[in-house]
């Protein structure tokens, strides 16, 4: 896939308190309810390093997403957004490839979801107040790859420490 200069979520890790003010806003712009479980941004808390990683849709230009669907489900949009069709088994191999993790297990259709970037205006980005999220034009890698290490490594631990515990 070629790359393509359009917006996209940039996420400042060390300003992220964990206060879920994204996913509020996102599943209130969304579906019209508060609720974390439908957010399309979803965080990730691990205890053990006093981290609280926000995991989104990027709008990668690689898309690894795409090519993992066994059935093709997920197509891109013209403006660079992805979206995931009914027709999606719930197989989690998006999510698997997904260097951030952006897709997410809908609770209430047995889909997942993909954050489609409010059309444009992210309501994650409006209401984060300390500013963790952005809405930019891509100006380098180094904030996409801290990101995607931070996620990489908390996922990680998390799934160590649910094969550890009894």
């Amino acid at each position: 896939m070629t790359a393509t200069h359009h917006k996209r979520l940039i996420v400042y890790p060390e300003k992220c308190t964990g206060c879920r003010t994204c996913e509020t806003a996102c599943s209130y712009s969304q579906y019209g309810v508060l609720d974390y479980k439908r957010s399309k941004i979803r965080m990730i808390r691990n205890d053990d390093y006093g981290l609280d990683i926000v995991t989104v849709c990027t709008q990668c230009d690689e898309k690894p997403c795409i090519d993992a669907c066994p059935v093709g489900a997920i197509s891109p949009n013209e403006d660079g957004t992805i979206r995931i069709g009914q027709e999606c088994t719930s197989c989690g191999k998006c999510k698997r490839v997904c260097p951030y993790s952006g897709p997410q297990p809908d609770v209430r259709n047995s889909i997942y979801i993909v954050c489609d970037l409010c059309g444009g205006a992210p309501q994650c980005v409006e209401w984060c107040p300390f500013e963790a999220l952005d809405f930019t034009e891509p100006g380098g890698t180094e904030e996409y790859e801290k990101h995607r290490v931070l996620v990489e490594r908390i996922e990680k631990e998390n799934r160590n420490a649910l094969k550890s515990s009894p």
